[in-house]
């Protein structure tokens, strides 16, 4: 009867060798319900950053200018913004423009490039959006380059001439 007692015991974590073992260790016995309120409290204070779109709740994948954006708003802002990028004259603009200008098309073309891995599993319509986003800002960034840049143009200039 006494061994039907301990096993019960056992069975239900009350045996007084895991108290005792428990208290040793200066750990508080521990239950079922415990384990889930920390489970809760862990999700409660690691929430996921989210598109920073008005009124899209999805989770954010990337991050461009100090935005964060899922993946489809990513796509529409980029579009937007270096359809702007592209209206700016390349000398023509103050210092501040002209870095903010830059600083954007660097930012756009790194993030399409991590986002374009196949791995991120985004279908082929996005992949190749994020492609084009890519190639456009690169673009752009290399004609400002070229013409932001004196010594680049002196550098392809004497390169012609051989």
């Amino acid at each position: 009867m006494a061994s039907e007692s301990s096993f019960q015991q056992g069975m239900n974590g009350n045996s007084g060798a895991a108290k005792a073992n428990e208290a040793q260790a200066g750990m508080p016995a521990r239950s079922i319900l415990s384990i889930e309120e920390g489970r809760r409290r862990k999700s409660m204070t690691e929430k996921p950053i989210h598109c920073d779109a008005e009124r899209c709740g999805r989770p954010a994948n990337c991050s461009v200018e100090l935005h964060f954006f899922c993946l489809g708003h990513f796509i529409s802002y980029c579009y937007d913004r270096l359809a702007q990028c592209g209206k700016v004259p390349a000398g023509d603009t103050s210092d501040e423009i002209a870095s903010s200008t830059d600083g954007f098309l660097q930012e756009c073309t790194l993030q399409a490039a991590v986002l374009v891995d196949p791995i991120r599993g985004f279908d082929n319509l996005e992949r190749a959006r994020l492609f084009d986003i890519f190639l456009w800002a690169s673009e752009l960034a290399a004609k400002r380059s070229a013409f932001t840049r004196p010594q680049v143009m002196d550098a392809g200039y004497r390169i012609a001439r051989r």
